[in-house]
C-alpha cells in the first residue's frame, strides 16, 4: 500500500492591508505590487486572486527560487480553488533583470491558459514578469493569449 501525504496549506487572518484595494484589470493596476518584488534576489511566483468583478481576494506566493518549468501547477491551482477565484494573475520576477519571457514562462502560460478554465472555472487574465526597472505583461484578452505582450518601465 502506498502512503500519500497532503501538503499543508495555511490561511491566516492578518491586520496588514491588502495593497490591492481597487479593481485590477491589468498591469497598470499592479505597479506598487510589482515594485515590491523587483529587487528580490530569488525568483518568486505570486498568484493574485480576483473575484468576477476584478476585486482582489488576496495573493499567495506559490514558488520561490524555482524556474517556471519546475513549478507544480497544483501549487498555483490550490489558492485559486481555496479562495474560489474567478480570475487570477501570475506575477513573477526575473532576478537577472531581464523581463523577457523564457521558454519555461511561455510553456507555463500555455498550460495555465488551457487548463485553468476547464479544471477550476477560473481565467488566467495576465502573466507579468518583473525586472529591475521594467516589466513584461502577456495579457490574455477575449479568452485568447495576446501575442503582443508589452514591455514597459516601472
Amino acid at each position: 500500500m502506498q502512503t500519500r501525504y497532503l501538503k499543508k496549506i495555511r490561511i491566516e487572518e492578518t491586520t496588514k492591508k491588502d495593497p490591492l484595494q481597487e479593481q485590477v484589470f491589468g498591469p497598470e493596476d499592479l505597479i506598487v505590487f510589482m515594485k515590491s518584488v523587483r529587487n528580490d534576489v530569488t525568483q518568486k511566483m505570486i498568484v493574485i486572486l480576483l473575484d468576477s468583478e476584478h476585486y482582489s481576494l488576496g495573493s499567495s506566493i506559490v514558488s520561490a527560487g524555482t524556474d517556471p518549468d519546475m513549478v507544480n501547477k497544483r501549487m498555483i491551482y490550490a489558492p485559486v480553488a481555496i479562495f474560489n477565484a474567478s480570475k487570477f494573475i501570475i506575477v513573477t520576477n526575473h532576478p537577472n533583470d531581464n523581463p523577457t519571457p523564457t521558454e519555461s514562462d511561455r510553456s507555463l502560460i500555455r498550460d495555465l491558459h488551457l487548463h485553468s478554465k476547464m479544471l477550476l472555472g477560473a481565467e488566467l487574465i495576465d502573466y507579468i514578469i518583473v525586472g529591475k526597472d521594467q516589466y513584461f505583461a502577456l495579457s490574455v484578452q477575449n479568452g485568447t493569449l495576446c501575442r503582443c505582450g508589452s514591455q514597459r518601465a516601472l
